[in-house]
């Protein structure tokens, strides 16, 4: 008999039969490879919380190329080969687990199924498992003994098929895409959430789904979408949804079509805080959501590049089952710059103080769409905070960003120690602006144009730093300690451009009594006045 160093999968696995589960169930082990295995001595476990040995192979245990082994209890009608008392986990509110060990204790095969992986099961790989969503008590490998190390392996089997291959559904899959949503109603999110999907083909939906996912451990269904059908071409629009995630450090959507193949995701949020990946498995960088009540929607309906900042844009108007507007060309040429930054209130330093202050300095409205604030700590670490589509900054504006400011934005500014630093960038992805502070720069926190940044000395617990100079190099020197006054700019140096629209106001300095106006056009019909007294 010829032996290899080869491997076994669990391919189909009963864990919740009809009635009590007490020795009904079965999981069946199979060798698709060309090469006969010797199995003596592997042993599955199950893991509800913990992991327990539930049934080992005994001696003399082989699995020709193509065999399949049926491991299970005693009063489960499959012809079982290895019995054990298996007592594998119905998964109902956390996610369980079932792998396959060989006798040297290498984990072979990993399954784990349910609504997440709280409990932070492992691969075979050594990685946190996504886990497979479930609607019923059986699970099999389709197609039939095929992995490629990802959940969408797995698929809700109409009948158990214990000691034979494992029988693809009556699918219809073809090639659709998520093409819009709405993750954030304005007001209460009940039922009010919805999916526009988009395809170049005909489609039955049954057995396809939407899912949410906060985080890679944890991926819930939303909604299966049996009884509807896609009309190739036509925006199709699910709604009265609830239970879309509203992006607060990363959140997820995913399309899973009838075989269980993750057709398309979106990644979008404040940050990358959870870890979520995309499409291609890669750690995504999430799109940025608009305010309440605002829509996801593709640059171009159905289109695809794999890149999400590319793929996706935060329109003025929703467009629910119609198609989607094209968005404004990129507005890279407009001058923003960093006018005063706040990163160490007293008290408690929650981020709810901190902010950011930036000025229009040219002569034309810049649309934030696609702009991001960029928070180093060490030069390899840095946190991407995006800026809301939709708010346009007048020529000479202030605007103040930050936790519950005139733009709004969930952040926390480091302190400074070691070398910290926030960068402007662009919807290009170009670094503007930046400015770095601390006690020193041993961290090592980059400058935009390449090189180590150079340092302003930490303000200090409720000191800021303002700008006193624009439009030059961007040198330590241009900067100052003093007290934070959001929404005044602290010099009478900035260079705002004589052209401006007669409607509106440029910003001012801070000299004199008079209060600053300044304007922040919230899309194109909503205005908002503010006036922040000089302190």
């Amino acid at each position: 008999m010829l032996l290899f160093c080869a491997t076994l999968l669990i391919n189909e696995v009963f864990f919740d039969p009809p009635g009590s589960d007490a020795g009904q169930e079965w999981v069946e082990v199979v060798n698709p490879g060309p090469f006969d295995v010797e199995a003596s001595g592997w042993f599955l476990e199950r893991a509800k919380s913990s992991w327990s040995v539930r049934a080992e192979f005994p001696e003399g245990t082989f699995l020709a190329a193509g065999e399949r082994l049926l491991v299970g209890d005693v009063g489960s009608g499959a012809e079982l080969e290895v019995v054990g008392g298996l007592d594998l986990g119905n998964a109902s509110s956390t996610g369980d687990a079932l792998r396959l060990v060989s006798d040297e204790g290498d984990v072979v095969d990993v399954l784990v199924y349910g609504p997440n992986n709280d409990d932070g099961f492992r691969n075979a790989g050594g990685q946190e498992a996504w886990p497979v969503t479930v609607t019923g008590g059986l699970l099999a490998r389709v197609p039939d003994a095929v992995s490629t190390g990802s959940p969408a392996d797995w698929s809700d089997a109409v009948e158990p098929t214990p000691g034979l291959p494992n029988r693809e559904r009556d699918c219809d899959v073809a090639r659709v895409r998520l093409n819009e949503l709405l993750v954030d109603p304005a007001g209460a999110d009940g039922d009010q959430e919805w999916v526009e999907l988009y395809g170049d083909g005909d489609v039955v939906l049954d057995g396809w789904v939407i899912e949410a996912s906060t985080r890679p451990s944890r991926v819930a269904e939303v909604l299966t979408l049996d009884g509807l059908e896609l009309v190739a071409g036509i925006p199709l629009l699910v709604d009265g949804l609830s239970g879309l995630p509203n992006g607060a450090g990363g959140d997820a959507v995913r399309l899973v079509d009838c075989e269980g193949t993750v057709q398309d995701v979106v990644v979008y949020g404040d940050s990358s805080d959870d870890a979520l990946l995309d499409g291609s498995g890669a750690p995504a960088d999430p799109v940025p959501l608009g305010p309440p009540g605002t829509s996801l929607a593709r640059v171009e309906d159905g289109a695809h590049s794999g890149v999400l900042s590319q793929d996706w844009w935060v329109p003025n108007m929703a467009t629910p089952g119609q198609p989607n507007p094209m968005p404004p060309v990129c507005d890279a040429e407009g001058v923003l710059q960093i006018s005063e930054v706040y990163p160490d209130p007293p008290g408690a330093d929650d981020g709810s103080e901190e902010f950011v202050e930036l000025v229009n300095t040219g002569g034309r409205p810049v649309s934030l769409s696609g702009w991001r604030l960029r928070l180093w700590t060490r030069a390899d670490d840095s946190v991407s905070v995006p800026l809301p589509a939709g708010v346009v900054v007048a020529p000479g504006a202030v605007v103040v960003v930050g936790q519950e400011r005139v733009i709004d934005v969930p952040m926390e500014l480091p302190n400074g120690r070691g070398g910290d630093a926030v960068w402007l960038e662009d919807c290009s992805g170009r670094a503007v602006d930046a400015v770095a502070w601390g006690d020193s720069n041993i961290d090592e926190v980059p400058a935009p144009l390449g090189g180590v940044a150079r340092v302003v000395g930490p303000p200090g617990a409720g000191r800021s730093l303002s700008r006193q100079l624009f439009g030059t190099s961007g040198t330590a020197e241009e900067w100052k300690v003093g007290a934070p006054t959001p929404g005044v700019l602290q010099t009478t140096s900035v260079p705002v451009a004589d052209t401006l629209p007669s409607t509106i106001e440029p910003g001012c300095a801070s000299t004199g009594s008079v209060p600053c106006p300044t304007w922040i056009w919230l899309g194109p019909l909503w205005m908002v006045r503010w006036r922040r007294k000089r302190r």
